[in-house]
């Protein structure tokens, strides 16, 4: 928890007993996790999470990015410039001991960026691995189903689509529709038939003509993490595979593991007494981001404690929070503060 927060529970309430939220709690851990991610990128190349059953579709089925244009691509060669080079000027500055706020001042960049680009090396800071989700992703097996089935209209597609609860742009189907069409559809003007190019055939035997997939993205930091979370026993056989892989391709992640869902253990079961062991197994094994989150858990040690031994939480409190601001939003601009009351206290 905050500081602030534990010393006005303590001045505003001293009698009382003060529990850590346990959700928090693994929230804290989950990041810890992704900064230990993000350490060893480098020994991570080439794990490849086990596919979805919507990303099991064959790759021309998949949602594609669309072609850039030449002057997008230009902005996005520039984008990637600048990111290599503010992190090389952080590697610099940091190499130089300054510290992490004079650095986010001079460089006019927000302290996490500045942790994350010290955390990386440059061939890491480079990969991307941002997923870009689209409101068309649920619907893409049904797509792939209705154009085997022969359906190749891209307005037939997009009305059906909207008859499911597609919400998205009839531009987004018609876009997926152009990249599965192996050839020009029946209504295509003769002048754009004129414009298609045909590839030449290679004469070379040993040669394919077939165009290879392309590499998959490799999973970001937060995909690995919410990973590695999971509780084993619902992991599938290419799941449990890839989490040897892991553990084999990285010796902290190997380390780690045990200590993050024994912490888990500790926090479903409310085994308070097993913490000092598996403090002491933190200490050493000597992983610099679990080392941090066991720190943080030593100046709030109290509070944590008590949740790792006691029943109570703070959900009902968050539950009530969140109905007080479905309220709020709900008469945004159309009343105040006494009538929120009186519809605060009429559904209590």
């Amino acid at each position: 928890r905050s500081t602030e927060y534990t010393r006005g529970a303590t001045e505003g309430a001293p009698q009382a007993i003060q529990v850590a939220d346990r959700f928090h709690l693994l929230v804290n851990l989950r990041e810890a996790l992704e900064r230990l991610m993000d350490r060893n990128r480098s020994h991570l190349r080439g794990i490849v999470l086990p596919q979805t059953d919507q990303l099991a579709l064959p790759v021309r089925a998949q949602r594609q990015p669309v072609q850039r244009t030449p002057t997008e691509e230009a902005a996005r060669q520039a984008r990637t410039s600048a990111r290599h080079e503010r992190h090389i000027q952080v590697q610099t500055l940091h190499g130089q001991g300054v510290d992490i706020s004079s650095i986010a001042r001079q460089l006019h960049l927000s302290r996490g960026t500045v942790y994350r680009y010290r955390r990386l090396d440059e061939q890491s800071a480079q990969t991307r691995t941002r997923h870009v989700r689209s409101k068309l992703d649920p619907y893409l097996p049904y797509l792939y189903h209705r154009w085997q089935a022969g359906c190749h209209n891209g307005m037939q597609l997009w009305r059906e689509l909207t008859g499911k609860g597609y919400q998205g742009s009839r531009k987004m189907v018609a876009i997926w529709v152009r990249q599965q069409r192996q050839e020009a559809a029946p209504t295509t003007p003769r002048k754009y038939l004129k414009r298609r190019v045909v590839q030449p055939q290679t004469t070379d035997p040993t040669r394919s003509t077939s165009v290879s997939a392309p590499a998959a993205r490799p999973p970001s930091s937060r995909q690995l993490a919410w990973f590695l979370l999971r509780d084993p026993d619902t992991l599938t056989l290419p799941e449990h595979a890839t989490l040897t892989e892991l553990q084999q391709c990285c010796g902290d992640v190997a380390a780690a593991y045990p200590l993050v869902h024994e912490f888990r253990r500790m926090m479903r079961q409310r085994d308070g007494g097993a913490y000092a062991g598996w403090r002491a197994a933190v200490t050493e094994r000597q992983i610099p981001e679990l080392e941090s989150f066991a720190s943080g858990l030593d100046r709030d040690q109290a509070a944590v404690r008590a949740a790792l031994t006691l029943e109570w939480s703070n959900g009902q409190t968050e539950g009530q929070v969140n109905r007080l601001k479905t309220l709020k939003r709900q008469m945004y601009g159309r009343a105040n503060f006494d009538l929120l009351r009186k519809r605060v206290l009429h559904a209590a």
